[in-house]
């Protein structure tokens, strides 16, 4: 072994010396010993010990076990084990990187141990027997499944076959005893995010005609089955809860449905196991209350099964599209992918058996919708914006709207030819469905607009320098301070917005919008500013040439929408000027 590949979590068998001695006493009692065995010629022979030693070693999981690490020393106290019918626990381990094996609990802090323990002591174990009268169990550092291994294993054999207390007290005890059990399997399984059911084994030689007779055993089992009952119906009707909750792209659906099928499926395995079939015989024979609303739950998990197994048929269709929209290196390409995954609804939608609402519809789509929108959100890089490249970030967030554009095109030209030519109408809530595509458009422009006006207001631009405009007349020096207040109040109005960048692919945040509202009433500012600007600058115009020199001077600020009326406005006067200066000259 590998002593570099020691697990960080270690078991701490110190505590169970003791208590692996009292488990021997405990079950020696009653059952005869290995002397009186050997007086009778029962022992085991060669043979058999040579295949249950390489039955063992074979059982036998450990981290990073190799055939090298058994030893002499292994196999000696793995032969004891095999011939003395009176020993119960054999357990095999690393110490450091030595395989070790022991009569009972390691000394030393291990990684994982592998325990073996006898079901009944002082029967001779035979290569047909070995299965029936030996049971097995790797114990690690995860504290859920080594309880429940110790539990079930060691401690539940003793507790079933005690005799000797007070029924009443013995009931009591053994009712709480098999509930924790329960429990503790039910948080075992649940930690591996798995469903798992406790078969208790006691009452297996018991038989069903016999066992009624026994009240506080069949209270004790119809505990069991109502548990049972109440923990697989949790998992048969959460199917909603946990489908839509799980969906944040199209292909999720798939894994979910593929997890509910094995997950199901594994419950059904469980139910098949032959104890299961012997404690509901048990509960037939004892007229039991919860016994046809357990066959009642077999019934309608069979159906979930089938339900599950069709779902993740038809969903599997969407495996090899998704996949094209994952792997879409460019916004440009996700167009083209959109109509097979909408033909793989429409097909789903249209042939499935189960999954085939308007709901599970809706939810598909908005599922394509997220995907659709964290492509997006994935080539966003707002710093390229912050450094002073607002033409580069002007190509970037266009390249957005446009993708998110296509994409709602696309959707409505899919819907149109469906409805023309399909009986079941496509007819959904498309508000649901671009909720985040319409969201997250929106704060593209946003971008857009901030660009815009980098290059308008704050002369910020990568590919050309925009000259700040001088005058020189006798107002020169007021109208330089008008222009030194609007670049001061554009850097204001701009780190105030870039304070807010985070938020900006937070679609379900209120931070940007806010931040956005405020920018835009801070713009509305500075536009009244310039427009009072140019009133005042053309209150000095006397001719065509100052009106023309002051229009260049200014041009840049016409690239605002707000601001185009007004230059398209100062423009046709000074047109005017200009014809009313032709027709002078011509008189």
């Amino acid at each position: 072994m590998d002593p570099t590949a020691s697990a960080s979590m270690m078991i701490d068998t110190s505590g169970l010396q003791a208590q692996s001695v009292s488990f021997n006493s405990a079950m020696a009692i009653g059952n005869g010993s290995a002397e009186v065995l050997e007086e009778q010629g029962e022992v085991i022979t060669e043979e058999v010990v040579t295949h249950l030693m390489k039955t063992i070693k074979n059982i036998t999981t450990l981290i990073d076990l190799q055939e090298e690490d058994w030893n002499i020393d292994c196999e000696y106290v793995i032969e004891k084990f095999l011939r003395q019918p009176d020993q119960f626990i054999l357990t095999i381990y690393f110490d450091q990187d030595e395989l070790k094996a022991s009569l009972g609990f390691p000394e030393c802090r291990v990684t994982d141990l592998h325990l073996y323990y006898r079901k009944k002591l002082n029967v001779v174990l035979t290569n047909e027997n070995f299965s029936e009268m030996v049971s097995w169990s790797t114990l690690d550092g995860n504290p859920e499944q080594t309880i429940y291994a110790l539990m079930t294993g060691l401690q539940a054999p003793l507790m079933y076959n005690i005799k000797h207390w007070p029924n009443l007290i013995r009931n009591k005890f053994l009712h709480q005893f098999t509930k924790f059990l329960l429990e503790l399997a039910e948080f075992k399984y649940n930690m591996l995010g798995l469903t798992g059911i406790h078969v208790p084994m006691e009452g297996c030689a018991i038989t069903p005609d016999k066992a009624p007779a026994d009240r506080g055993f069949i209270t004790r089992l119809n505990s069991v089955i109502l548990q049972w009952y109440v923990h697989i119906n949790a998992n048969i009707k959460g199917v909603e809860t946990a489908s839509v909750l799980d969906n944040p792209v199209p292909v999720e659906e798939y894994r979910f449905w593929i997890y509910r099928y094995e997950n199901l499926r594994g419950i059904w395995m469980q139910l098949e196991d032959p104890q299961v079939g012997h404690i509901v015989r048990i509960l037939v024979a004892a007229q039991s209350e919860y016994v046809d609303r357990f066959f009642k739950m077999i019934r309608e998990l069979k159906d979930a099964i089938d339900v599950a197994d069709s779902n993740r048929s038809y969903l599997h269709l969407l495996l090899e599209p998704c996949k094209l929209l994952e792997e879409a290196s460019e916004l440009d390409a996700i167009p083209d992918v959109i109509p097979k995954i909408l033909f793989v609804y429409k097909y789903i939608w249209a042939n499935s058996p189960h999954y085939n609402s308007d709901e599970l519809l809706i939810k598909q789509l908005m599922a394509l919708s997220n995907q659709v929108v964290t492509k997006c959100k994935d080539t966003v890089n707002l710093r390229i914006v912050l450094d002073g490249k607002p033409r580069t970030g002007i190509k970037m967030f266009k390249k957005i709207v446009n993708c998110l554009d296509n994409f709602q095109t696309l959707y409505n030209k899919a819907i149109t030819l469906h409805n023309q030519y399909h009986s079941k109408v496509w007819e959904v809530d498309t508000e649901k469905i671009f909720s985040q595509i319409n969201t997250l458009k929106q704060r593209a422009e946003d971008v857009v607009n901030i660009c815009e006006a980098m290059k308008t207001f704050g002369r910020i631009d990568e590919k050309i320098t925009i000259k700040k405009p001088t005058f020189g007349w006798t107002r020169a020096k007021e109208f330089r301070k008008v222009i030194d207040l609007i670049e001061d109040k554009f850097n204001e109005h701009f780190m105030d917005v870039t304070k807010s960048q985070d938020s900006l692919i937070e679609l379900h945040s209120n931070t940007w919008p806010g931040a956005m509202f405020s920018f835009r009433e801070g713009l509305r500012e500075i536009e009244v500013i310039v427009e009072n600007l140019i009133d005042n600058i053309f209150t000095t115009v006397t001719n065509v040439e100052e009106g023309i020199e002051f229009l260049t001077i200014l041009h840049h600020y016409s690239n605002s929408e707000q601001l185009r009326l007004t230059f398209e406005k100062r423009t046709t006067e000074v047109h005017r000027m200009f014809l009313k200066e032709i027709r002078r000259i011509q008189e």
